[in-house]
């Protein structure tokens, strides 16, 4: 079996240069646990993932970006007639 088979088609990048919220929500908004990161002359420098950001944002910056990124518009609460 060759990577191509296996291999995620679409592809979606960030750069070096890209504002991170931006990224985070293009990432949650692709489904992405990892983003391919390219440099200024176009080529791969690196891999972003999901864990990467969770691990070094501090709590209260990474509650913050989660937020912005994931609103809690409608808490779910138990439905009234219910019970």
């Amino acid at each position: 079996m060759q990577v191509s088979e296996v291999m995620e088609k679409r592809h979606r990048t960030a750069a070096t240069s890209d504002d991170l919220q931006h990224t985070l929500e293009l990432m949650h908004a692709e489904g992405l646990e990892a983003i391919p990161v390219t440099g200024p002359d176009g080529a791969v420098a690196g891999m972003l993932w999901l864990s990467s950001i969770l691990e070094a944002l501090p709590d209260d910056k990474l509650d913050e970006a989660l937020e912005e990124t994931f609103p809690a518009s409608d808490p779910i609460s138990p439905d009234p007639g219910s019970g």
